[in-house]
């Protein structure tokens, strides 16, 4: 049997669309890191560079996780 995929890809575009529950966790997830960071940085509890570092560091994991649990992306125009 076939892995479980959290992730389609695009109809238009590169890159994926959550399709489980565990997809969209994951983008909650990412979603959750900013945010916290994001207030931290405003609260003057960290720097623009560490703010900087976990934005990257929660894009990069997010591909990797499309990556794995989902199909190889490429550029689309439509559903062909």
């Amino acid at each position: 049997m076939g892995k479980k995929m959290w992730f389609r890809m695009k109809h238009y575009g590169w890159g994926w669309v959550p399709i489980s529950w565990e997809g969209w966790a994951v983008i909650g997830g990412m979603i959750a890191v900013i945010i916290l960071t994001a207030h931290r940085l405003e609260t003057g509890l960290m720097t623009l560079n560490t703010f900087y570092f976990w934005l990257v560091g929660s894009i990069v994991a997010v591909f990797i996780i499309g990556y794995a649990k989902g199909p190889k992306p490429r550029w689309r125009l439509g559903k062909n």
